[in-house]
């Protein structure tokens, strides 16, 4: 599987899962799935009748009033007016009546008392003694008139809610809640501010509004249980409840009285559609109002605020009519479990799924995912009234997704010409493949990223080298190739094969005898070896200068004899290029030979330490098979063979080409058609090199000519003495000159004299011993002077009839 880097789309698809599981713990009615539930509950039609009056006290004009008493005197004006509308419930928020003195009037008792005893008497000092008297009379008489609304409830900037107190409920801790315990650990909500059960709260969580986006908390937490937030208090409050007949459900819901407010687990009212909208007045208004408009405000929960806290008050006498006039959604008991399931979702599309798809396919996959999860929240509503918070994996996958898009847009003009550079990459790779330049090759394929083409054209490198026994380079190219994609074809075979064929190879320094062959032919999975475009299928023999192998011409299918010569394991330095060089050319030179009785050379060549001769596939035998005792050729027969080779020597020497190493070995006889062939025409001038690295001496001495052995410069009748070797051999079963060493054979050849053939061979005729003897004559002007005269006087030995 291919590494995901941290800026790539797999690894920006993983940042956003990372971070969505890190933010996993916000609640969902703060966060993104409380905004939807907010929208959802805002989309329905609120109820036509509302339950609460928001009044904020005003001057006359209908503008704030600044002066304390006659705030008060305006707000006594004002319970009178209210008192006979019974109010279910009275909430003054920001009032300062009662045992709550306002920080003004305490300033004015207390001025005044120390002008008092200090008995300065002043106009001041009458002016505030005068006013704290009247606001004090006034307080008097406005705690009077609030004694006849029950319940009252007085919020204050500067300490807890007045009023009756509440009820403590005990309520079991949250490791007891089924809903709590079935979550992992690590996945627990976080509870803080949720208004879950038995959590410490803050005091600005317990004096302001209890709200949480989208729902309404119904408790708050202290020491000793659990206590009703303001809003269900009012609503209890409202509908004439007591605080003991309030029971709660073990897995949510509340009984309040005969009402019963649907909850989640964690005990959130959660609404269905808007509440109604609560009645604003302002007092100056009421107090105008006739009889009629005060009816329609009959028993309602009121609020007479400040206008500083209007806001305030109004978003709480929202929540109250949310209570009393809304249904609410429950959760489902795996909420939590399937908002886990649909993040690892979200999260393996991110990561595995869109880094390898393109645009379109990845956008419709997108655009399916978040049908199913907002379809999944969408059912759940409409059929169960259930709400499964799935918006936040949904915003997630968006957000993920919108981010490797606007990756890929924002770097196509950089992908474009790394496409560019990778295809022109590619082409150069190809060339210097089709050049077989594999190394140069594989560098240019290496700065590749690894596509399909790429990986393609690598494998094909490392078959390459394979088959020309660059078995280190191929096992490096097979090992790129698994780093890139282990399970490309059978790369991590071929890296296999190719190491252990490496290890088999003979070090440099050991001689060609000590090989196996010139290069390896089969092995256990290796492909057939290749030599320039010449495929090697078998080996068809070996000799003292390299190893002949059956191959094929794949461009014009043709079978073909490929000698190899391994010209390095002999060779080196200097003498190795002017020996290769001399190759080449005799070779070149040989190949424009065109006779029926000289092998046609395709092609000459040189790879790595091998150089090559490919010529035509003949079929027969060679002629060494015919020098044994028991496989000897009639004279006659053997007569036809020498005739026809020293036909094709005559042609070969006119064209200015000396074989020198005629020997049966390099003449090919086909007896189905008596048809002698000679090959080897541009190798055998190799045993002319005095002595290779490995103190061998390359030819076959024993077919030399006294002028080959002594070094001198040679000509055509030296292949003429060494046909006459071959033809004493053919008829006798015997070589003319045998010796125990070098040495002493190069001593024969050179002054002895060879032993009769008609000895060895009593059916060879006189004309036939005296051709072998004049062959083998050691001096060069009683030789044979060309193949032609050998022909002729064969021809006449056959006409007498041997």
């Amino acid at each position: 599987m291919k590494r995901i880097r941290l800026f790539s789309d797999g690894g920006l698809g993983g940042l956003v899962v990372l971070l969505a599981f890190l933010l996993f713990n916000e609640s969902p009615l703060v966060g993104l799935d409380g905004l939807a539930l907010e929208l959802s509950a805002r989309t329905g039609t609120p109820p036509p009748e509302s339950h609460t009056l928001i009044i904020t006290l005003s001057g006359a004009d209908g503008g704030p009033i600044v002066d304390p008493l006659s705030r008060h005197e305006e707000l006594l004006r004002l319970l009178a007016r209210l008192e006979p509308l019974q109010p279910t419930a009275l909430v003054l928020n920001g009032l300062s009546t009662g045992a709550s003195l306002s920080p003004a009037l305490r300033q004015w008792r207390e001025s005044a008392a120390q002008w008092l005893e200090q008995g300065e008497a002043s106009p001041e000092a009458e002016r505030l003694l005068g006013g704290a008297l009247a606001l004090t009379a006034t307080d008097t008489r406005l705690s009077e008139a609030l004694a006849h609304f029950n319940p009252r409830i007085f919020l204050h900037d500067d300490s807890q809610p007045q009023g009756e107190p509440a009820v403590l409920l005990p309520f079991p801790a949250p490791s007891e809640s089924p809903w709590l315990s079935s979550l992992p650990s690590p996945w627990q909500p976080s509870l803080q501010g949720q208004g879950a059960l038995l959590v410490q709260m803050s005091k600005s969580d317990v004096e302001g509004p209890a709200t949480l986006r989208g729902g309404v908390r119904l408790f708050y937490a202290e020491e000793e249980g659990v206590r009703p937030t303001l809003p269900l208090r009012l609503t209890a409050a409202h509908l004439g409840a007591e605080p003991e007949a309030m029971s709660i459900g073990a897995e949510g819901g509340v009984s309040v009285g005969n009402h019963y407010l649907q909850s989640d687990a964690a005990y959130r009212f959660l609404p269905r559609t808007p509440a109604a909208k609560p009645l604003q007045m302002r007092s100056n208004e009421l107090l105008l109002a006739d009889d009629a408009e005060l009816e329609r405000l009959r028993s309602r929960l009121v609020f007479v605020v400040d206008s500083a806290q209007q806001a305030d008050s109004l978003e709480l006498a929202r929540e109250v009519e949310s209570l009393l006039g809304v249904s609410g959604y429950t959760t489902v008991e795996w909420a939590t479990w399937s908002r886990l399931a649909a993040l690892l979702l979200v999260g393996l599309t991110l990561i595995v799924l869109l880094p390898r798809l393109g645009v379109a396919a990845a956008a419709s996959v997108v655009m399916v995912e978040l049908v199913l999860l907002l379809n999944a929240q969408l059912l759940l509503v409409l059929i169960n009234g259930e709400w499964l918070p799935l918006l936040y994996p949904s915003v997630a996958l968006l957000v993920g997704s919108l981010i490797i898009f606007s990756r890929r847009w924002l770097q196509q003009p950089y992908q474009q010409l790394q496409e560019r550079y990778a295809a022109l990459t590619q082409q150069h790779a190809r060339l210097l493949l089709n050049d077989g330049k594999l190394e140069p090759a594989f560098v240019q394929l290496q700065r590749c990223q690894g596509s399909e083409e790429v990986l393609a054209l690598l494998y094909e490198v490392g078959l390459s080298g394979e088959q020309r026994r660059q078995f280190a380079l191929a096992e490096r190219v097979f090992t790129h190739i698994v780093s890139l994609q282990a399970d490309y074809r059978d790369a991590a075979e071929r890296q296999r094969i190719n190491r252990e064929a490496h290890e088999r190879l003979v070090l440099p320094g050991q001689s060609l005898n000590s090989m196996d062959a010139t290069m390896v032919v089969a092995g256990e999975g290796l492909q057939n070896p290749v030599l320039g475009r010449y495929q090697i299928e078998s080996e068809l023999g070996r000799g003292a200068m390299g190893v002949v192998y059956l191959g094929s011409d794949p461009k014009i299918n043709r079978t073909v004899a490929i000698k190899t010569l391994a010209l390095g394991q002999e060779f080196e330095g200097e003498q190795y290029t002017q020996v290769l060089e001399r190759f080449m050319r005799e070779a070149e030179t040989a190949g424009r030979l065109n006779h029926p009785n000289i092998v046609t050379i395709y092609d000459v060549g040189e790879e790595e330490d091998l150089a090559y001769i490919a010529m035509d596939y003949l079929q027969g035998e060679g002629l060494d098979y015919y020098t044994r005792p028991e496989t000897l050729l009639p004279v006659s027969e053997v007569m036809g063979i020498i005739e026809q080779v020293a036909e094709a020597l005559d042609y070969a020497h006119a064209n200015g080409v000396v074989h020198r190493d005629i020997k049966p070995a390099n003449i090919i006889y086909n007896r189905d058609t008596q048809v002698a062939t000679v090959t080897d025409f541009g190798v055998a001038h190799l045993a002319d090199s005095s002595k290779t690295k490995t103190g061998t001496v390359m030819g076959s001495p024993y077919y030399m000519s006294p002028e080959q052995l002594a070094g001198t410069k040679v000509d055509g009748r030296a292949d003429l003495f060494s046909l006459g070797v071959t033809f004493f051999q053919l008829l006798s079963g015997e070589l003319p000159f045998q010796a125990d060493s070098i040495a002493q054979l190069m001593y024969k050849i050179t002054n002895s004299r060879h032993p009769s053939v008609r000895k060895l061979r009593p059916e060879v005729s006189n004309c036939g011993g005296r051709i072998v003897n004049k062959l083998l004559q050691k001096e060069l002007g009683k030789r044979y002077q060309s193949g032609q005269q050998v022909v002729e006087a064969l021809q006449r030995c056959l006409k007498q009839g041997n």
